[in-house]
């Protein structure tokens, strides 16, 4: 009688045990349909909007590419998790192949521009081409000849502007405020020097000197703006320069008046000439403006981008600050209440900490378009903005 029960509850145990494994399974099986279906819903939905997408931007460069001259803002919806769109211009594409970073950094795109496919948009997420479209005829006038644009919240806000049988993307200034300067500054046409500070062959002190850039290079109210600027070397073993240093290069430069940045001199200011000692860390620097409500911030150790920063600087009449954790206190009462721009080159723009005093402190957060951050394009819209921006190509 005692093995038929205990018989019975080890076979209602083994029941047991089959049904909770059953269920188990049959949970895991839900669990997985509905990821798979989760999966197949965003892609579908992915789907989806890449082809409206793609019909919208055809739509928006059919319509444009016959209208010279014409300029429209479009607002895109992308999927999720798409942080730039790249444009190519397709005509360009040896060039694009040979020349650019934009291949270097994102292989997909060098394949299929070497495959001579027709595709002309590419949608990244995180360093990664998610999709590829095909959006008619994309043209650029500048090398790289081609615009990658951030998309914040997956959304791509672009400016087109027709040209004869294509299409190009427009950069809107009108993002940036008007700030006004303090032209006192400029009486007499002075002679605005740095010096450079060498090491071991590597310029020291690039930062202040890409500083005083939009001090002598500026635009106000459509007009340009350009002064007297020069950077003196002279090697440490013939000392600091003197008031025979300052009179050649005063003469060289015809002018009396020199303001010297961030250095110094010996033997006083020769007769006749008038010599100012100034410095891009106080409010010498800051008072070249009457007003200003913009700023431009690069990253204190990004070189590539603080170059792009100093000519959009001047081409927006800005002040430029270099910034990190050891000084963003010394710049709170002065970013205050502006509009903060923020140049970046690569992914990083800024550590966390940066960006929160940025938020706190600004009163409009603006990323600069990628078009200008990422692209080589950027150098070569300022070279011909300036005629005096001459810069060596800045590829790799």
């Amino acid at each position: 009688m005692m093995n038929l029960i205990k018989n019975k509850k080890a076979a209602e145990l083994t029941q047991q045990l089959v049904i909770t494994i059953l269920f188990i399974i049959l949970i895991f099986a839900l669990v997985i349909f509905m990821i798979k279906a989760g999966n197949m819903i965003r892609e579908k939905t992915r789907q989806v909007i890449k082809a409206d997408l793609e019909a919208d931007v055809i739509g928006a460069i059919d319509f444009l590419s016959s209208k010279y001259g014409n300029i429209k803002k479009y607002t895109f919806i992308l999927s999720g998790g798409v942080d730039t769109a790249c444009f190519v211009d397709l005509n360009k594409s040896d060039i694009i192949i040979k020349n650019t970073t934009l291949v270097k950094d994102y292989p997909m795109i060098n394949d299929s521009l070497s495959a001579g496919n027709n595709k002309n948009l590419f949608l990244i997420e995180k360093y990664n081409v998610v999709d590829e479209l095909s959006i008619g005829v994309i043209c650029f006038d500048y090398y790289p000849f081609y615009s990658c644009v951030a998309t914040p919240d997956n959304v791509l806000v672009v400016w087109f502007e027709g040209r004869s049988g294509c299409t190009t993307l427009y950069f809107n200034w009108s993002i940036f405020p008007t700030n006004y300067r303090n032209f006192s500054f400029d009486d007499g046409n002075p002679l605005f020097l740095i010096q450079e500070r060498n090491e071991s062959g590597d310029v020291e002190n690039w930062r202040e000197i890409l500083e005083i850039v939009p001090l002598t290079l500026f635009k106000e109210d459509t007009q340009t703006y350009i002064s007297n600027y020069s950077v003196a070397y002279k090697n440490t073993i013939y000392g600091d320069l003197n008031s025979s240093d300052m009179t050649y290069l005063m003469d060289n430069y015809s002018t009396n008046k020199t303001y010297l940045f961030n250095s110094t001199y010996t033997g006083g200011s020769p007769s006749g000439y008038s010599i100012e000692t100034k410095s891009t860390k106080t409010s010498d620097y800051f008072n070249s403006w009457i007003n200003y409500s913009s700023i431009i911030l690069v990253d204190y150790d990004n070189e590539y981008a603080s170059l792009i920063a100093a000519l959009l600087a001047s081409y927006v009449n800005a002040p430029l600050i270099f910034i990190d954790d050891n000084n963003r206190e010394d710049y709170e009462d002065i970013i205050r209440g502006k509009e903060v721009f923020i140049v970046t080159y690569g992914p990083i723009i800024l550590d966390d900490i940066i960006y929160k005093f940025v938020r706190d402190y600004s009163k409009r957060y603006q990323l600069i378009p990628e078009s200008f951050l990422r692209s080589e394009g950027s150098v070569s819209t300022f070279i011909n903005l300036y005629s005096r921006a001459v810069i060596v190509e800045l590829v790799g």
